[in-house]
Formats: C-alpha cells, sequence, structure tokens
C-alpha cells in the first residue's frame, strides 16, 4: 500500500512537471492522392493528413466534387514528444471513384480550429478512358463552332439528329401496386469533346425506387452517326393506385468551343469551354389497385413471386427456454415490403414477435431479386413430440393476374423436460413480453453495458475518448506509467493476467446473476475480444478458433446456459446464487490456467 500511494505521488509529480513543458506544435494540413491519373474503372485514394492539431480539431472539410463518387475508408492516429513538444498527426483517408472521364481539380480542403483556417494545396486530376472504350468512339467528331448550349428532349421512340441526348422508356406503361416497373435512361454522345458531366436521377413521386446497378456502356448506331451510351436502370413499384409522373432524368456537362481533345489524355483543354443540359421527358405511368376478388385473408401486400421455408437450429428444446423459428421468404419483387404472415396458435408454445433479422437484393435478367428473413422467439411450455406447423404465405401474381399461395413445412421437434433447480424443476407459467427484449434482428439474451477497465483505469479511458488538452493529458499518464513500469522491477501492471485478475475478482462480491453475467461480457471483451451478442453457439466457435480445449468450451456452455435459464426463467427466485458463483470461478480458474499456459507456448 505505502508503495502503491508513493507511486501515485511520484507520476502526480511527473504529470505537474510534464503538463508545464509541453505545448503543441504549429498546425498545418496536407492532402496528397496514390495517383493522379487514373482510369475511368480504377479508384484513387486521397490522404488529408492533420499535423499539430488536437483530439477536438474536428474533420477537414472537402470541397464539392461532383465528379467522384467519395467515401471514407476511416482514420489513424498517432502522437510523439519531442524535446518537449507534442507533435499530433491525424491520417483522413478517402476512396474517390470517377465517374466521367476528363481533368478535374480539387480544391483545396479546409480544417478551422479556434476560429481560424487551414488549407491543403489544390490537386490536379485526370481520369482516361481505357483503350478499348476509345476505340469503341473512334469516329467521335470535332465539335468546333456548334453550340450545344441548349436543351434536348426526346419523344417516343424519335432520335434527334443531335451529337448530345438523352432517352427514358419504361418497359410498361400500366401495372399494379407493387408490380415492377423497368425505367431504362440512356445519356448518348457522338463526341468526346465533352467533360464534367454530372447526372441527376429523376424524381419517382408516388412510387419506390431500387437501382438496378450496374450502369451499362455501349455503341449505338443512330442517324448514321455512332453514339456511345451510359444505360441506367431502376426497378418502380407503385405505392398507391392512380396516375403517377416519373420527372425529366438530366446530365449537365462542359464542352470545350476550341481545338479537338488530346489523343491520349481526353478532358486535357487549352481553350474555353461552355457548360450544357440534356435531359429526358417525363413520363406518366398508370398504377392499378389489386383485385378484391379471391383475395386471401392472410394477403399483405406482396406482389411477385415467392416461396416460403422455416427452420429451426436445434431439433430438441427444452421446456421454459427461449429458441428461434427462422423464416426465411424469397422470390422476385420488391424485398424489402415483405412482411411476415401471422404464426398459427398452439396450445404448446408461446410465441412473440418477429424481428426482420436479414435482406438481401440483386438484380438477375432485369428482374429485381432476393429474400428477407425473420427472427420469431418461441417458449415451448412442456416436455414432449410436438410440430411447429407450417406457415402459409399469399402474395399477387402479376403474370397470372391470380392471387397464390404458399407453404411452408412443419417442423417437428422434442421438448425435453426443464432443467432442474435448487428449487426443483421449473413449472412454466406466462413469461411477460417485456421480459424479451429487441435489440437489433436478435434477442438481447445478455445486457450491453460492459464497464471500462475497472478501477483507476476507467478515468484514464474517459481521458482517451476526450479531445484537446484532455487527450494530451492522458498521452502524458500513458508516458508515465511507462516510466514508472520501467522503475518498477519485476511488475506486472500491465499484463493481461492483472487486468482479467481485477475483472473476475467482481465474481467473488457479484450481488445476482446479473453481475455475475456483466463480469462475463467485461471479460470475453476485454481479454478475449469476443462479442458476447452472439449465441453461445457462435461464442463457443470463436473459443474453438482460439484454440481453447472441449472441456473449456463445455464448461462454457453449462455456464452461459444457466445464467440465461435464470434470465428467463418465470420466476428468478429459486436459483442459488453461491452456486452461481462457484461455477463460475470453475470455468475462470479453469481459463486462467489456459491463458498462462498458452503464454509459455
Amino acid at each position: 500500500m505505502i508503495m502503491n500511494k508513493f507511486f501515485k505521488i511520484i507520476l502526480f509529480s511527473t504529470l505537474l512537471i510534464t503538463v508545464s513543458a509541453v505545448s503543441w506544435a504549429g498546425i498545418s494540413v496536407k492532402a496528397y492522392v496514390d495517383k493522379d491519373v487514373a482510369h475511368l474503372d480504377e479508384e484513387i485514394l486521397l490522404n488529408v493528413v492533420v499535423e499539430g492539431a488536437p483530439g477536438d480539431a474536428g474533420l477537414p472539410k472537402l470541397p464539392s466534387m461532383a465528379n467522384f463518387n467519395i467515401y471514407s475508408t476511416g482514420q489513424s492516429r498517432s502522437v510523439s514528444i519531442i524535446n518537449g513538444n507534442m507533435q499530433s498527426s491525424v491520417r483522413y483517408t478517402y476512396v474517390l471513384s470517377p465517374r466521367f472521364a476528363g481533368k478535374f481539380t480539387v480544391e483545396p480542403i479546409a480544417l478551422e480550429y479556434n476560429n481560424k483556417k487551414y488549407y491543403t494545396e489544390k490537386i490536379d486530376l485526370v481520369v482516361v478512358k481505357r483503350l478499348t472504350d476509345k476505340q469503341q468512339f473512334g469516329n467521335a467528331k470535332e465539335i468546333v463552332g456548334q453550340d450545344l448550349a441548349k436543351t434536348v428532349t426526346t419523344k417516343d421512340g424519335k432520335y434527334p439528329n443531335e451529337l448530345i441526348f438523352m432517352t427514358a422508356e419504361t418497359d410498361k406503361k400500366s401495372a399494379f401496386v407493387n408490380e415492377q416497373i423497368i425505367l431504362t435512361t440512356r445519356f448518348y454522345s457522338a463526341t468526346e469533346n465533352i467533360f464534367g458531366a454530372i447526372y441527376f436521377p429523376p424524381e419517382f413521386k408516388g412510387f419506390f425506387a431500387e437501382e438496378m446497378p450496374p450502369e451499362k456502356r455501349g455503341v449505338e448506331y443512330i442517324n448514321g452517326k455512332n453514339y456511345g451510351y451510359v444505360e441506367y436502370k431502376t426497378a418502380l413499384f407503385g405505392a398507391g393506385s392512380g396516375r403517377n409522373k416519373v420527372s425529366s432524368a438530366s446530365v449537365e456537362y462542359e464542352y470545350k468551343t476550341g481545338s479537338v481533345l488530346d489523343e491520349f489524355f481526353p478532358g486535357f483543354f487549352t481553350s474555353s469551354s461552355k457548360r450544357a443540359t440534356v435531359k429526358t421527358t417525363p413520363i406518366t405511368l398508370k398504377v392499378d389497385s389489386l383485385p378484391t376478388k379471391n383475395k386471401p385473408a392472410n394477403f399483405t401486400g406482396a406482389v411477385g413471386e415467392y416461396k416460403i421455408s422455416t427452420s429451426v437450429g436445434k431439433k430438441e428444446i427444452r421446456a421454459g427456454e427461449v429458441f428461434d423459428l427462422n423464416t426465411k421468404i424469397s422470390g422476385s419483387g420488391y424485398i424489402r415490403s415483405l412482411t411476415l404472415p401471422k404464426m398459427p396458435d398452439s396450445e404448446n408454445f408461446k410465441i412473440y414477435d418477429s424481428l426482420e433479422d436479414k435482406i438481401e437484393v440483386e438484380t438477375k435478367n432485369d428482374v429485381l431479386q432476393g429474400y428477407k428473413t425473420f427472427r420469431t422467439s418461441i417458449v415451448a411450455k412442456t416436455e414432449g413430440f410436438y410440430v411447429i406447423p407450417k406457415m402459409a404465405f399469399s402474395y399477387f401474381n402479376p403474370k397470372t393476374r391470380t392471387y397464390e399461395k404458399v407453404y411452408s413445412q412443419p417442423i417437428k421437434v422434442k421438448v425435453l423436460e426443464a432443467r432442474e433447480g435448487v428449487g426443483g424443476k421449473l413449472s412454466f407459467t406466462e413469461i411477460l413480453p417485456e421480459t424479451i427484449k429487441k435489440l437489433g434482428s436478435n434477442i438481447n439474451y445478455i445486457k450491453e453495458n460492459v464497464e471500462t477497465l475497472p478501477g483507476d483505469f476507467a478515468g484514464l479511458m474517459m481521458l482517451y475518448n476526450a479531445g484537446g488538452v484532455k487527450f494530451s493529458i492522458f498521452v502524458i499518464i500513458i508516458v508515465s506509467f511507462v516510466v514508472g513500469f520501467l522503475l518498477r522491477e519485476g511488475s506486472q501492471m500491465f499484463t493481461e493476467e492483472r487486468i482479467c485478475s481485477g475483472i473476475l475478482s467482481d465474481i467473488g462480491s457479484a450481488k445476482d446473476y446479473e453481475d455475475i453475467i456483466k463480469t462475463l461480457k467485461g471479460f470475453f471483451h476485454k481479454c478475449l475480444k469476443i462479442k458476447t451478442t452472439k449465441k453461445v453457439k457462435d461464442i463457443s466457435k470463436e473459443l474453438t478458433k482460439k484454440g481453447y480445449s472441449s472441456n473449456l468450451i463445455k464448461a462454457f456452455t453449462n455456464i452461459w446456459t444457466e445464467l440465461e435459464n435464470v434470465k428467463y426463467a418465470p420466476s428468478k427466485d429459486g436459483y442459488d446464487i453461491k452456486d452461481l458463483k462457484q461455477k463460475t470461478l470453475a470455468f475462470m480458474d479453469l481459463m486462467s490456467k489456459e491463458m498462462k499456459s498458452r503464454k509459455k507456448g
């Protein structure tokens, strides 16, 4: 104890001395790219490095870059102290995906801190088409002296005698509610002398819209000229009956008014340029109501073609325990709007609300298709052999213009007797709905309130998460601890065993099963880097991957399952806290031994 107090006094003194000596270096912002010339189908990495700024300096502000699709891949930080000066460096990385060929400029990127702005240098980029694309547009014409700064529209199937224009058409003029309509938009160009083009999709009032990637590129011979085109497709689904309009799609671009483009680097111009816009003609579509004749009682609005299947994780379950029924609805149509039909009532099972679990959507042969899964929580009431009844799903098939119904297969399950506790066998009574909480797409078996490191370490983590001066204090404290660690020969302060032992010490003082769960969750998060929001079998798989023995995994499964049973038991008064502590400590003792043996190995 005396040694610990003395060590803390040294740390505090070191902190005061260091804080007075350390100062932040000047702030600077730099930006660079991994390539300044890229092909149209390549990505460009943009790095923004901020040096000398504290943690609360904020994010750099990117300028408008409409010719690129941009997304961030994260950031990294480094801090060092050299000759009394603290140097902090943060690197932000972005991916630029070119949308059009040409010459572009990334304007200076800004960082604002303490009412002062810092800027990077501008960056010039060149995006070129690949040679195969250039060959496709081989007979492109020079547009010197021609005025393209006007709006060009098209009418049903008629192409204008223009070098640049757009078209829009649908595969049908009318459809039922929720039936797929394909909108195809094309941007045509018979010249390469355009750059900086930006595509603006139409507005879809009264429709649900789903993009159908990827964009398609090709060449079409029209009015004696070869036109290159870019095609965009969108799946539309009418939200309600009536006539709804799809507004114009447009492309805004620049074109050169001087000499032709450079042969190898399209987009390099020395002459002046103009901006122009080309757009499509709006389209009016008729959406019809679904027929009321022969509409099934369980119909929930699905239109297309579907099938349904159900499954459970295991065919043997215990009375009074929660298990999942997984339902998958797959097929073609507006997948995101699918809802799960009501499950049939059963006197042998208690059925709770279902949660959406996963959605997968893809385009195949111009048809939107995929699947949607649901997870339903079920509790078996008594032991015996039972059947989870088949589930019916109804949909309207626009091809046959009839309502159709599909069924899942019934599932046979064996329900074992309830687990025995200190107070005897668990008897099933009504479980209140609030005992099962929704968390995204799964059951919240274990609370997520994982504490930070015990004792004084919690304060350090709070300093780490703060910015500015607090962050610098955090770094200083860390440096002081490292110095103290070197001075105290043989200390094990920062070893994994010390951290874990601090977490495990809470088991002995646990007042109820929730304290034990919280402690175990902290251990798995901090020491094993395993998420405890997963199911028991998934955590067991993680332990297996990390090389732990089958005996340890079996011990973990037993204690975790017992804690879950206590959590969801109809009555939580019948468990023995001492017995739970002993079993948990036995598991942790086994875990500690294996961790030490792994380190020695």
